[in-house]
């Protein structure tokens, strides 16, 4: 419909073009006619020709405007939604600046490159096929030259194309590696500060940026050779046009009028073809990006199959002989558990001993593994349905540029008495003076707030989502003593929720409160046994005396 539209507007467009040429030529055969009347007959019209002219290519240019603007958005769109719907595991397999810069720049480039030159195509299409038959209509023998012209000199063009597709493949690989560079620098900026880095990764981005400016030139350079060379093939086309003319005014063939309308047509037709030569490798040199693009737009959406939809956790999850295995090194062997519903865990083991592994593969991040997981004794085939059975709280959780509100209530219906329960159990309420300041903007990532701060805002969110089972991965690691206590104490408390805690930092005033601790070594289960009865395991205490 979109390109039916653009080639009905460019039809008018090149009938108000050809009448134009037509008057022309009309003009100059009674250029000796002394009527006056017929003179100002010919400025109204003339005015009338030009006017509608303007009016029709304005109508063309705001349409593809339009059209362009939408589908650009509906590119973008497509793209987040194909992305977000990728499991976790696979979405971490590529850095984030990879897909801001797939989102941002390839976008673009194919903005620029294909999509409006797609319409500009069309319009220099339909514009060139009815010249051509004004032409024609004129003298055919002129359109012949013309034919046998454009043929000849179609293939230059055309063998550009493969270069420029080359160059354009690069120059998007170097925007990534640009964007990630700078990426880099200004979200790690305290740290390339305090640690004096700042020349180190300035020499960095120096020779990001210098790739990338040798790439955009690259692409620069045969681009507007492409530009260059199309414009020189159809003036060519053009003079041989003229020439041919100019025999049949020789020859008594053709009246100067007709001659003058003819060469007023041939720039109808001449131009839009220089046009084409241009689009046509403009548009091939994009196919790497549009087919890398079309590849993130087009990730199969991941549905809950009929039987996960009725899964539930009421009463247990259970893990029968997991094993994770991530860039060819075992992280989890042959792990079995079961975790019953309002129990408390406590996880522990020594870095790098599969306890964060074991946290993502309950909380649905982790999807490739071995062995079998049960909810409620039933088969679990799309880890993404955890997400309605957990709420997971990571050591460096992700604050939004929102109010300190919406990052505690993210998508859930929003309910006060629900907020201030969970701001007093995560310790937010010490922080907060009033409701007003519920309504404050964070800056990226919460940097107006202290890293204690951010975490008790991400446990408070936690909290809200109201899931069955709570994963806290070393979430309390950045609050004091005091703080940490109260939070954990207040976890534990809670009567409808199971909770699996993962510390380095043991708090035994409440270690007993938890009804198991789970205890990881080397990527196996070494223990899960009640609190009293392990901290009387000598191995046990051992690990104890090293962690503190």
């Amino acid at each position: 419909m979109q390109t039916l539209i653009i080639s009905l507007t460019a039809s008018l467009y090149a009938l108000a073009s050809i009448a134009s040429a037509t008057y022309y030529g009309y003009i100059v055969e009674h250029a000796d006619n002394k009527n006056q009347t017929l003179f100002l007959m010919m400025i109204v019209m003339g005015i009338t020709i030009v006017f509608f002219r303007w009016l029709f290519d304005l109508i063309n240019q705001l349409i593809m405007v339009r059209f362009v603007g939408n589908i650009i958005y509906t590119i973008r769109q497509k793209m987040l939604q194909s992305l977000t719907s990728k499991q976790v595991f696979d979405f971490k397999k590529k850095k984030v600046s990879t897909y801001t810069s797939n989102l941002l720049n390839d976008v673009e480039l194919v903005d620029r490159d294909a999509i409006e030159p797609y319409f500009d195509f069309v319009s220099q299409l339909v514009i060139v096929v009815i010249s051509s038959f004004a032409v024609l209509y004129y003298q055919p023998i002129v359109f012949v030259v013309i034919l046998i012209g454009t043929i000849g000199v179609f293939l230059i063009p055309m063998m550009m194309s493969q270069k420029l597709q080359q160059k354009q493949s690069v120059f998007s690989d170097e925007s990534a590696h640009l964007t990630e560079s700078a990426s880099d620098i200004l979200n790690g900026f305290e740290t390339v500060k305090s640690t004096q880095s700042v020349n180190k990764f300035l020499i960095g981005f120096d020779q990001v940026n210098k790739q990338y400016t040798k790439a955009k030139i690259s692409s620069g350079k045969w681009i507007m050779a492409n530009h260059v060379t199309s414009g020189m093939l159809g003036m060519l086309v053009q003079y041989a046009a003229v020439l041919a003319s100019i025999w049949f005014i020789m020859n008594g063939m053709i009246t100067v009028g007709i001659m003058l309308t003819m060469v007023q047509t041939m720039n109808t037709l001449v131009f839009p073809l220089i046009d084409i030569f241009r689009l046509i490798p403009q548009i091939k040199s994009s196919k790497p990006i549009m087919d890398k693009i079309d590849a993130l737009a087009n990730v199969t959406a991941l549905n809950l199959t009929t039987s996960d939809e009725s899964l539930d956790f009421t009463k247990q999850i259970q893990l029968k002989n997991i094993t994770i295995t991530l860039d060819n090194q075992k992280i989890l062997t042959d792990i079995s558990l079961k975790l019953e519903h309002s129990k408390k865990y406590l996880l522990v083991g020594d870095s790098g001993s599969g306890k964060s592994t074991l946290a993502q593969l309950l909380s649905g991040f982790i999807t490739d593994y071995e062995g079998r997981f049960l909810l409620d004794d039933q088969q679990l085939n799309n880890s993404e349905y955890l997400f309605n059975c957990v709420s997971y709280v990571s050591q460096t959780p992700y604050l939004f540029n929102q109010t300190i509100k919406q990052n505690i209530v993210m998508s859930q219906l929003f309910s006060e008495s629900k907020l201030t329960k969970v701001l007093k159990q995560s310790s937010v309420s010490d922080f907060i003076q009033n409701d007003q300041q519920l309504d404050d903007e964070l800056l990226q990532n919460g940097q107006n707030y202290s890293g204690g701060q951010r975490q008790r805002i991400a446990i408070a969110r936690g909290l809200y989502q109201q899931k069955p089972l709570t994963v806290l991965d070393e979430s309390l690691s950045g609050l004091n003593s005091k703080l940490a206590h109260h939070v954990e104490s207040q976890l534990l408390s809670l009567p409808n929720t199971a909770l699996v805690h993962i510390t380095h930092h043991f708090d035994m005033s409440l270690i007993n409160q938890y009804d198991s601790i789970i205890w990881i070594k080397n990527g196996q289960i070494k223990a899960n046994q009640k609190p009293e009865k392990l901290l009387s395991n000598a191995e046990f205490q051992s690990f104890l005396k090293v962690k503190s």
